[in-house]
């Protein structure tokens, strides 16, 4: 039955994704608390995919349960690059401010508009495309 597969993977899948999304508000110098939300929503993903894969007939194709994994794969990529990315900026603006504090404005501001869109298109572009991907 497609639609009880779809309703087993879309509540697991969603918590999933939640504890990926919680990163964009978390402070960027919280990378340790960051960085471990989004590597227990990996390994979460990854289990959870073992399990079912279980529960499933074995195919040689890509089904759109496989395409769904594979995206909630990469929106969590996403969010741990995101994540180490703004840190990382921070750190350096950190250090310019005292040289160059223009630039340093410059690279936290850049680093607040990246978090903050992600906020918004990270939820967003997930929903779109699954919906794509189901119609």
């Amino acid at each position: 039955d497609p639609v009880g597969i779809m309703q087993k993977l879309a509540l697991p899948l969603l918590v999933v994704l939640i504890l990926a999304y919680l990163v964009f508000y978390i402070p960027d110098f919280e990378i340790g608390t960051a960085s471990a939300l989004t590597v227990t929503a990996l390994l979460a993903a990854i289990a959870f995919q073992w399990t079912l894969n279980d529960a499933l007939p074995k195919v040689s194709y890509l089904t759109l349960v496989d395409r769904i994994f594979y995206m909630v794969y990469i929106y969590i990529f996403y969010a741990m690059f995101q994540t180490v990315i703004t840190y990382n900026m921070n750190q350096v603006a950190e250090k310019l401010m005292s040289t160059n504090e223009t630039k340093a404005l410059k690279l936290q501001k850049l680093s607040d508009a990246i978090e903050w869109h992600s906020r918004y298109l990270f939820p967003l572009s997930f929903f779109a495309i699954v919906y794509y991907m189901i119609h």
